[in-house]
């Protein structure tokens, strides 16, 4: 995994920690994702990041609690209904969000 900073690999896990991530619904149920996730170190010397969260590329984003593909359809929903009209879509989609979650993408 490389440092997102330096972009130096490093294999030194400093600890784990379990993330839960919400996905697309499948067969009309809601779908939540576990994950276990690494904190590694960065061992360069002129990197200011001393550890980093290792991230799943297509699925994960820092800081994010939803999939890419569950952001993505959120956006879209925010782009084309916003907010009341879009939460009420989401909801049927079983993705449901408040009116003020739906909103442009930044």
């Amino acid at each position: 995994m490389a440092c997102p900073d330096c972009g130096r690999g490093s294999a030194r896990v400093h600890s784990r920690y379990s993330r839960e991530l919400a996905d697309v619904a499948a067969g009309g149920r809601a779908v939540l994702i576990t994950l276990a996730v690494r904190r590694l170190f960065c061992d360069s010397q002129s990197c200011g990041r001393r550890t980093f969260a290792e991230q799943v590329e297509g699925l994960t984003v820092r800081y994010q609690r939803r999939s890419s593909l569950l952001q993505h359809l959120v956006e879209m929903a925010g782009v084309l209904l916003a907010g009341r009209g879009g939460a009420r879509l989401l909801h049927v989609l079983k993705a449901p969000l408040s009116r003020t979650s739906v909103r442009f993408p930044s």
